[in-house]
């Protein structure tokens, strides 16, 4: 049996800057992949018809997919300060077709598709909440400073005992 923990994860005044800038510009770059991983995939199904040029929208929707998953583990392990767990995608070989089969077939490219419909809900309640805490810590801590000053820094009596 292991017994080893892992380390617990830094905290403290840089990480908070790493956390704000992973959270807040979240909600702009799921908002462009939900729409171009929407629009990708229903043009491409309805164009299946003509000719394969709907498995061609299909595979460039995939791979742009697999683009915004990788620019996502990219600001993961910025964040993190570390690599973010491996991922399979098979070799390329072949041309044509084939290759363009073979894109279509790879389960890590349906889930980094799926990744950037499903992150865009997340991102609808998490965004809001980071910006409101975020503001909220800032808009209070000239009040509660001021109030330390005012109280003579012997601890904080609150402004009704100012006022009494």
């Amino acid at each position: 049996m292991n017994t080893t923990r892992p380390g617990r994860p830094r905290v403290g005044w840089r990480q908070m800057g790493r956390d704000l800038g992973y959270l807040l510009p979240g909600m702009p770059i799921a908002v462009v992949s939900f729409a171009l991983m929407l629009v990708g995939f229903v043009l491409g199904i309805g164009l299946v018809v003509l000719a394969f040029l709907g498995l061609v929208v299909l595979s460039v929707t995939l791979l742009t997919a697999r683009g915004f998953a990788a620019a996502e583990r990219a600001r993961v392990a910025t964040m993190e300060g570390r690599e973010v767990g491996p991922f399979y995608h098979p070799p390329e070989r072949g041309s044509g077709v084939s290759r363009l089969l073979r894109h279509l077939r790879d389960p890590q490219n349906w889930r980094d598709w799926g990744f950037c419909v499903l992150i865009l809900p997340v991102r609808l309640v998490t965004w809001p909440l980071t910006v409101a805490w975020f503001g909220f810590s800032v808009a209070m801590t000239p009040i509660i400073v001021g109030s330390w000053a005012i109280s003579g820094g012997g601890g904080f009596r609150g402004l009704v005992w100012l006022l009494a």
